[in-house]
């Protein structure tokens, strides 16, 4: 009978002891760590703290169904989503119109322009046109399509990644491993873009829109702006632009945001005018990221160098 009493005590403290090693909070599943949400006002700078931050941050971009970002508005929603956020990148020079309006927190904000001053360039210009569905607005002042200097993209990126190390320091070593993986890409295609070697004797080059400032400047490839739109149809109008625009004894191009129609490549053609699309990124592109759209666009330089 002893035997028997001690042999149920001690599978009663077995169990009693398992109970508790289940009620244990070590053996408790962990809370997942806490990402902090970090906004962003447009695509390069969506696709930089994407690549820094990865599944490290809670990455938002309010912008991303616009055709032009910069003249996005936020509604009062976003707005107060945005007051909420814990980090806000921002394009700056002259990027972010709605900004003027809008009351966030400065110590959020990060501008990935700040300190760039002096690579900044001017308009050139000011006038009034619309992007697809965006509407009508103004440009002027300075020049704000930055990264198609692909040296200014990196600066760019190297504040996404001091911004987003100071937002949450314990992801540091990570951050900065993928920026400099980041660094290095756009290094290389900065490279190949330096590489180019376009003739200003033999070729002119024709832009379709006057947002290429940083491109022209950043790899010698200078030419004049039309405001033509890729939807435009080929009329009596542009082909007296043309007219007016292209040198005799040049091989001339004209480089488009987009795809313009076939009636429009088909009559510039004619005129001796070669259509190509280097896409400024101003939205969100389809199927392509930002160093592939960088990269097809290297391309179609690159076919003006053979």
């Amino acid at each position: 009978m002893k035997k028997t009493s001690l042999i149920l005590a001690f599978l009663i403290c077995l169990v009693s002891c398992k109970d508790k090693e289940k009620e244990s909070p070590q053996e408790e599943s962990k809370q997942p760590e806490e990402q902090p949400v970090v906004y962003v006002s447009n695509y390069p700078l969506y696709y930089f703290a994407d690549k820094i931050g990865g599944e490290a941050i809670d990455l938002k971009f309010p912008a991303s169904e616009e055709t032009d970002p910069s003249g996005w508005v936020p509604g009062a929603e976003q707005i107060v989503e945005m007051q909420e956020a814990d980090l806000i990148l921002l394009n700056g020079a002259t990027f972010e119109k709605w900004l003027t309006n809008v009351s966030l927190n400065d110590e959020d904000m990060v501008n990935s322009t700040a300190g760039l001053e002096d690579k900044m360039l001017p308009l050139g210009e000011k006038f009034t046109h619309s992007h697809g569905e965006g509407g009508e607005h103004t440009h002027e002042g300075t020049a704000s399509i930055t990264w198609l200097d692909l040296e200014l993209a990196i600066a760019q990126a190297e504040k996404v990644n001091e911004a987003l190390k100071n937002t949450a320091p314990e992801k540091s070593e990570e951050f900065q491993a993928n920026f400099e993986q980041l660094k290095n890409n756009l290094t290389e295609l900065h490279q190949n873009y330096q590489d180019l070697e376009i003739d200003p004797e033999k070729v002119q080059l024709i832009y379709s829109h006057p947002v290429y400032q940083y491109l022209q400047d950043a790899y010698r490839l200078k030419g004049e702006s039309l405001h033509w739109e890729p939807s435009d149809e080929w009329n009596h109008d542009k082909k007296h632009e043309i007219e007016h625009l292209a040198k005799k004894g040049q091989k001339t191009y004209l480089i488009w945001e987009d795809e313009p129609s076939k009636a429009m490549k088909d009559g510039l053609e004619e005129m001796g005018v070669t259509s190509i699309v280097v896409n400024p990124l101003f939205g969100q592109p389809e199927n392509l990221d930002f160093q592939e759209v960088v990269f097809k666009n290297l391309q179609s330089l690159q076919k003006i160098s053979e």
